[in-house]
């Protein structure tokens, strides 16, 4: 009768810890839209869900102490049952035979269980856990209490948790995908732009020298005017004698109060800002947007400019395209009829590989046509044709000094090496 007693007091612990993890992992994991969905039509126990976690300190503190409880009161238990019964050789079958079963029944399968259904679950256990941290509140009040003493004592004045959830956890909650992920595709998206942000720089951002519309300083304020309408911007970069020795920008609205259209522009040409290659773009946005710059010219090591960086490139990193009444709609990836893919050289082997599900290669080059240059060895003519393992890259656009346009086949009878 007793040892009957002894299972059932061991089996009711046994539970309770296995209860606490699990309530744990099921709270965390659980569908944060679908519960606030819920608790807005009335459901209480997404209601109480939603207010365990709004307190991850105490929530943590609850299950953590409440299974280490009943693991230690399951321990006791267990050990003065076999001691009891075999004596001293009853302390070692104690250590040998429970921490397995421990491990295996409060740890390993109520886990498992609340990752299948998490979002139902923290429903089903949300009372359960309030009522656990209300009549163990004495307990976990003492306990944080001390280890803030004891951090103050010891110099750490700074109490503040760490952040509930690292980059290296978000960047696998993106990758994740399922019900129970509450994300969308265009949250995925930004959210991966916003975390590859912070690793992009300057260069891989800012529109090649190239590709710049710019003007030299020695033009009328009538031919600036002609450039405005021309090119549809409202700055414009001036150069001096060569195109990388931009001195400045001149804004259109200052061209709007000039008296005389025949007078130079040499007057209403503004400071510009300069930036490195080197420089991140997360802190150039962050610059631009405090000093109310819309436009910075890139440089390299000697000074001399490379490219132009626009406020809305940066934003455009995170947020995807922003159209304005002036953009034209050019794609830089079409799928043609034949299954083949024209794609703008332009395009970073990182798109392409993701748009095409393929694994180019990264080098010292960012973009499809500088992929191929590197393959040839030269910038290719117009038709020619570049073979990479199972792919067939036809030039269907080039100049003397740039690939423009690629066209892609995926020849499916051939493998990769």
């Amino acid at each position: 009768m007793i040892i009957l007693l002894y299972v059932t007091i061991f089996l009711l612990l046994l539970f309770l810890e296995g209860f606490f993890t699990s309530s744990e992992i099921a709270l965390v994991s659980a569908n944060h839209r679908q519960l606030q969905h819920l608790a807005e039509n009335g459901q209480r126990q997404a209601i109480l869900a939603q207010k365990l976690l709004r307190a991850p300190e105490r929530l943590f503190a609850t299950t953590l102490l409440g299974s280490n409880l009943a693991e230690t009161a399951n321990t006791v238990l267990v050990s003065a049952l076999l001691i009891d019964i075999y004596g001293r050789t009853g302390e070692a079958a104690a250590m040998l035979t429970l921490p397995p079963i421990i491990l295996l029944f409060a740890e390993i399968l109520p886990k498992s269980i609340a990752r299948l259904r998490p979002t139902r679950m923290a429903q089903k256990v949300s009372f359960f856990v309030w009522l656990a941290s209300i009549l163990l509140a004495p307990i976990t009040w003492f306990f944080a209490s001390f280890s803030r003493l004891v951090l103050l004592l010891t110099g750490a004045r700074s109490t503040s948790l760490a952040p509930f959830v690292t980059r290296e956890e978000l960047k696998m909650v993106v990758k994740a995908s399922g019900a129970e992920v509450d994300l969308d595709t265009e949250e995925r998206t930004i959210i991966h732009r916003i975390l590859y942000f912070s690793q992009t720089t300057v260069k891989e951002v800012m529109i090649p020298l190239i590709e710049v519309l710019a003007i030299p300083e020695t033009y009328l304020i009538s031919q600036a005017l002609e450039e405005f309408r021309r090119g549809r911007f409202s700055r414009l970069p001036v150069y001096r004698h060569r195109i990388d020795n931009i001195i400045g920008i001149l804004h259109s609205f200052d061209l709007l109060g000039a008296e005389n259209p025949a007078f130079g522009i040499k007057k209403l040409i503004r400071p510009a800002r300069f930036v490195p290659v080197t420089k991140r773009a997360d802190r150039l946005l962050v610059e631009m947007q405090q000093e109310g710059i819309h436009l910075v010219i890139v440089v390299d090591e000697y000074g001399g400019a490379v490219g132009i960086v626009a406020l809305e490139d940066l934003l455009e990193e995170v947020v995807g395209d922003i159209a304005d009444e002036f953009d034209q709609e050019i794609s830089p990836f079409q799928k043609l009829r034949d299954g083949a893919y024209l794609i703008n050289a332009r395009m970073e082997i990182e798109a392409v590989n993701e748009n095409l599900g393929l694994n180019l290669p990264l080098g010292n080059y960012h973009t499809l046509g500088g992929f191929l240059i590197k393959q040839v060895g030269d910038i290719p003519r117009t038709g020619e044709r570049i073979r990479y393992r199972n792919l067939l890259f036809i030039i269907r656009l080039a100049d003397l000094r740039a690939i423009k346009e690629v066209e892609v086949h995926v020849e499916a009878s051939k493998t990769a090496n």
